[in-house]
C-alpha cells in the first residue's frame, strides 16, 4: 500500500499511523508551499489548551516556490522561544529528557531549508519509536499533474492499486474518476486519552504524545487509527 503526504513539521498522530501502514511512503515536496500549513507549523499543550509552534521561513516575494525550495528564517529568536515553550510546558513529565533532546539536537543544528528539518525531525521521531521511515520524495521521480492528477500519476508511476489516504482527502478522491479502479482506504481516529496531568487535546502534534509516554507511543498511534 502507498501514501503521499507533504512534508509536516511534527506532525500529528496520524501521520505516523500512515507511515507504519504503507509500504511505499512518497513525500510530495514539489508542490507550491502553503505558507501557515502544517508544513511549518504544529500545536502543543500549554496549560490545557493548544499552541502554536511556527517555524519562520523566508516567503516575501516567492509565492510560487515550492516545497523543496523553501529556506528557514533564522532572524527571528524562534529556536529559543520554543525550546523555552517546550521546556514551561512539559518538564515535568517522565519522558522529558529523552524526547527534549531529540528536540533540541534538531532546532539547533540549522537547516537552511525548512524540508530538511522536518524530514530530519521525522526521521529522529521513528527511529526513536522504534520503526523505520522510508520514503521517497517525488521531485526525484519526474512525475508531472496538478491536484489529483498528480498524486494518481504517482500512484500509477508505482504500479499501485493500493492507497492509503487521510480523510481530509475523501472529496477530492471520490469525485475523481481517476482513482475509481482503486483500492483506496482512509484512516479513521478513535482518540484514546493518553494523559495523566493534562487535559487531553486529540488535534496536537505527537510531539504531545512522546512527553506523555515515550517510546511506548507507538501503541498508542496503532490503538487509535484503523483503515476504512
Amino acid at each position: 500500500m502507498l501514501s503521499i503526504m507533504q512534508p509536516h513539521f511534527a506532525p500529528w498522530l496520524g501521520y505516523f499511523y500512515l507511515i507504519i501502514k504503507s509500504d511505499k511512503f512518497i513525500i510530495l515536496d514539489n508542490v507550491q508551499f502553503d505558507k501557515r500549513s502544517w508544513q511549518q507549523r504544529n500545536l502543543i499543550s500549554n496549560s490545557n489548551k493548544s499552541e502554536w509552534l511556527t517555524i519562520p521561513v523566508m516567503s516575501k516575494g516567492k509565492f510560487a516556490q515550492k516545497i523543496n525550495q523553501v529556506k528557514v528564517d533564522y532572524n527571528s529568536d524562534f529556536i529559543r522561544k520554543h525550546l523555552s515553550k517546550i521546556f514551561h510546558n512539559y518538564n515535568n513529565h517522565k519522558y522529558f529528557d529523552s524526547v527534549y533532546s531529540i528536540l533540541e539536537k534538531i532546532y539547533t543544528k540549522k537547516y537552511e531549508y525548512l524540508i530538511d528539518l522536518n524530514l530530519d525531525l521525522l526521521n529522529e521521531i521513528c527511529s526513536y519509536l522504534k520503526f523505520s521511515f522510508n520514503y521517497e520524495l517525488a521531485s526525484d521521480l519526474d512525475i508531472r499533474g496538478s491536484k489529483a492528477d498528480l498524486i494518481y500519476n504517482i500512484i500509477n508511476y508505482y504500479n499501485e492499486i493500493s492507497y492509503i489516504s487521510p480523510l481530509g482527502s475523501k472529496s477530492y478522491i471520490e469525485n475523481s474518476k481517476l482513482f475509481k479502479d482503486l483500492d483506496v482506504k482512509y484512516i479513521k481516529y478513535k482518540p484514546i486519552d493518553y494523559t495523566e496531568k493534562n487535559k487531553f487535546l486529540s488535534n496536537l502534534s505527537i510531539i504531545d504524545l512522546l512527553f506523555h509516554k515515550g517510546p511506548n507511543g507507538l501503541n498508542y498511534i496503532e490503538k487509535s487509527f484503523y483503515l476504512d
